[in-house]
């Protein structure tokens, strides 16, 4: 049928705005880590230092998506994450104590991991048990902890 010709199938990983992204601001994340959180193993990081907001991404996205809004972002600097309403994350600090800005859901608040990716103290204090919010955090770890040249250094 001509529905069934639309399928993306299962083992198919749909990276498209990674793909036509021209400055590479959009990432594939492998959370193989986080199968038990979520639905897809790969999952898509935007970069805000590398867009130019061309638009590329929505375009082409097969589920009318625009993943320089929707995906997590992580933020190089304080002015960037003042001046976005993305859900995403800024490294504050990286040396025993590893800190974020972080923006969930509008709430906007602090998150300290232990070297082991535990949070040692955060400010969402009602998000602690929403197993999305959890997923979240726990993915931000995971960019840190994996994918640290993504961080730009100052």
């Amino acid at each position: 049928t001509e529905e069934s010709a639309r399928c993306l199938h299962c083992d198919f990983i749909c990276n498209k705005c990674v793909e036509v992204c021209p400055n590479r601001a959009n990432v594939l994340i492998d959370s193989k880590l986080l199968s038990n959180q979520y639905k897809d193993i790969y999952q898509v990081l935007h970069i805000d230092g590398l867009c130019n907001e061309c638009g590329n991404c929505e375009t082409f996205c097969p589920y009318e998506g625009s993943p320089y809004f929707d995906k997590p972002t992580l933020f190089w600097s304080d002015e960037d994450f003042s001046n976005s309403r993305n859900d995403g994350f800024l490294l504050v600090s990286s040396s025993e104590i590893i800190s974020f800005y972080i923006r969930y859901k509008s709430q906007v608040g602090t998150i300290t991991y232990d070297e082991n990716g535990s949070v040692s103290s955060s400010s969402f204090k009602e998000l602690s048990s929403s197993d999305e919010f959890i997923s979240f955090i726990k993915f931000i770890f995971e960019v840190y902890n994996n994918y640290s040249y993504l961080f730009v250094k100052n």
